[in-house]
Parts: structure tokens; sequence; C-alpha cells
């Protein structure tokens, strides 16, 4: 897996800081990392990961995707998990909605990689984000933590953070770095590794099938 260590360690190369194969120093892998989270932070402040919608609770709950959660002191606040029950019509098991087929949670999409739950609780906020199949603890990342976003973004990433390192060691980037930096940031932005959610007929007023099938 690739880590954040990794992940610096490409931006530095990019900006010859470091040569191919050997490993950054203690002070510019951290100071690095303190860059690296800075994005992280931003792209959640700037709204990459989606919209948040607030919420307040006085009783343990599970969160959903899209939602900034107010938890009293002493709640516990669950992440929502996957679930793969079978085709059936109408079928509501574990969160899930299947009409014909067609998964819904809660009347929302399913999780896909980049869904954001933030969860406030005795004035710290904690940012989670959905990524294969795992929900990632932003306030945890470290230099030896999983990157936390989806594989293909790991070098528009480091391209992107090289950007920000460029002025500390007085590079200027190369015209490749800038544009994959700007290809990574619309991907990023737009989601486009993120499978397409399609909706059946019958939502849309449309006749359908047995099996939410088009004609």
């Amino acid at each position: 897996m690739t880590t954040n260590r990794d992940i610096i360690k490409r931006a530095l190369r990019k900006l010859g800081a470091v040569a191919a194969g050997a490993e950054p120093s203690a002070a510019r892998a951290d100071a690095g990392l303190d860059l690296l989270l800075g994005m992280y932070q931003e792209w959640v402040q700037l709204g990459v990961f989606g919209r948040l919608n607030d919420y307040r609770t006085s009783v343990d709950i599970t969160a959903l995707p899209g939602q900034r959660i107010y938890a009293d002191t002493g709640l516990t606040i669950s992440l929502p998990t996957p679930y793969s029950p079978p085709y059936n019509d109408s079928n509501t098991v574990g969160g899930w909605i299947w009409d014909y087929g067609w998964p819904r949670w809660n009347g929302q999409n399913p999780l896909v990689n980049q869904s954001l739950i933030s969860v406030i609780q005795d004035g710290v906020e904690r940012l989670y984000v959905y990524n294969n199949g795992a929900w990632v603890d932003f306030n945890t990342q470290d230099l030896n933590s999983n990157f936390p976003l989806s594989a293909g973004l790991e070098n528009g990433t480091a391209a992107m953070l090289a950007l920000r390192l460029a002025p500390e060691y007085g590079n200027d980037p190369s015209a490749l770095v800038l544009r994959e930096a700007q290809q990574a940031q619309v991907a990023l932005t737009h989601r486009y590794n993120n499978p397409r959610t399609v909706e059946p007929l019958y939502s849309l007023g449309y006749p359908y099938g047995p099996y939410g099938a088009y004609y």
C-alpha cells in the first residue's frame, strides 16, 4: 500500500530534491507531512468530498455520508458499513434499501470512495473519509499511514504537494508536474474515479419491468 511517506518522497523527487531510491531526511519528511495533511484538510473545507449537512444528536446513532454530527459528551457515533443483501424487491436490511435490484442507503447513494463524515464532540472534530471499503480517520494520519484516497490519485497528489514544496527548495516545477497537478485537481474535484450511480426508470416516473431493467 502507498503511504503518506511515499507521496512525500515522490513529490520531492519531482522537484529534484531527493534522488531516486533515496530517503528524505526526517526534517524534510515532517515538513512534507505538514503540508500534505494541510492539503487534506483544505480539500474538506473546499467541498472536494461533498457538502456536509449539520445534525445534532443526544442519542447514539450511526452517521451517514455527507453528515456533520454534533454529538453530546459520552455518545457513541458509529460509521456505516457496506452491506450486500440478495436482490429482492423492496428489501430493507441493515440500512440498505433494495428496490428491484437497485441499492440505496436510507434514500442516499451507496458508500463510494471519498464519502465524508464529520463528528464534532467535546469541541473536537474528527473527519472520516471512505476509501476502498474502510473509513480513514484523517485525524490520525502520520508518515506511515496508508494514502487515504483512491488508487490512481497518488501521482497527482504528489504533484500537487510538489507545487507547495517548491518555494522551500527554490525549484520551479516542470511543465509536466504542473500538468499532473492540474489533471489531478480536476479528477479529485469531479470524482472521476467513482462509479456512476444510475437511477432505475421507475424512480423517474417511467414504466419498469420486474428487475428494473431498461426497455
